[in-house]
Formats: structure tokens, C-alpha cells, sequence
């Protein structure tokens, strides 16, 4: 199999080298870079369903067991979509003329936290009243314990090779 490496620097000023089987000499730095950058969204969700949600911990070991605590931890990160997109609507609409330090957004760790405790009762209540006051209840506890967005916030990365659980050895950042 051939292999492309392309380098090139972030922002912040550290080198990034990406290895790619696309040979297509057309296509540049930049479209590689434009291309890492919107696959961001894709790397958020898995580590939201392997950290947070934890897909790879199951309930059972038979493939039924499994199956369904896989369908059911994405019944949740839909919901937690949905849910989410409400409450950052709703933040955004209550800061709109608003002279604040900071953007806010919702809390996706306490969001997550209240879907895990609250969907099953949500599901199963039969009241249509009770259900909606149940939703708003959680919508409006998302809502206030909002997070703030600040911009140029930034982590040092973990440089050098690492090895994943799975054995196979990887640069994090050159």
C-alpha cells in the first residue's frame, strides 16, 4: 500500500504530519487541512460515545444484550443532539443583545447525566401533561447550568509516541 505524509502547522504553531492513502496529487496542503479540520466534529462524537457514554462497556455478553445497550446508547446521543440543540437555542436567544464576558452553551456532561436519569421515566410516562412537565423540567436544568464558549482556550497536547489500547503506536504531534 503507498502512503502520503503531508506536514503542515496549526495556528497555534505546532506541526501536524497526516498520513493518507489519497494519492491525488490535485489535491493540496490546504484541502488536506481543510479536511482534518472538518472531521473534528466526527472525532467529538466518537469520544463522546466511548467516554462519556461508554458504547464499548455492556451490560451482557450475548450478542442480544450487546445489540441493545449498542442501539440504546445511540437512541441517547440522539437525543442528547436534539435536546442539545433546543437548550443552545434557547441560551443563545436569552444572551442575544446581552453585553456578557462570554458566549455560553450547554454543559454536555450534565446533559448527558440528566438524559441517563430521566429518559427511561420520560419514555415510559403515559401522561402526556406529566411527560412535557417532566421535559421541561430537564430543558430547563440543562438551560441554567450552561457553560461558558471561550475563545483561543487551548490544551497542551500529550507529544511523542503513545500506544493505544489496541497495541498500535501513533504521533500525537511533531
Amino acid at each position: 500500500m503507498r502512503l502520503r505524509a503531508i506536514r503542515f502547522t496549526l495556528d497555534s504553531g505546532e506541526k501536524e504530519l497526516l498520513i493518507t492513502n489519497i494519492e491525488d496529487v490535485e489535491l493540496g496542503i490546504q484541502d488536506f487541512k481543510t479536511l482534518y479540520f472538518k472531521r473534528w466534529g466526527i472525532e467529538t462524537k466518537y469520544d463522546e460515545l466511548k467516554n462519556k457514554l461508554q458504547i464499548q462497556k455492556f451490560t451482557g455478553d450475548t450478542p442480544l444484550s450487546i445489540e441493545q445497550d449498542f442501539y440504546a446508547t445511540m437512541f441517547l446521543t440522539n437525543m442528547a443532539a436534539l435536546i442539545k440543540q433546543e437548550a443552545d437555542e434557547m441560551i443563545a436567544k436569552e444572551q442575544k443583545g446581552k453585553d456578557l464576558t462570554y458566549e455560553y452553551m450547554v454543559n454536555n456532561k450534565l446533559l448527558i447525566g440528566k438524559l441517563k436519569n430521566n429518559l427511561i421515566d420520560l419514555i415510559l410516562e403515559k401522561s402526556a401533561r406529566r411527560r412535557k412537565k417532566l421535559y421541561k423540567r430537564i430543558l430547563g436544568e440543562i438551560e441554567r447550568n450552561r457553560t461558558p464558549i471561550r475563545p483561543g482556550r487551548s490544551f497542551n497536547r500529550v507529544k511523542g509516541l503513545r500506544a493505544n489500547k489496541n497495541g498500535l503506536i501513533h504521533k500525537a504531534a511533531l
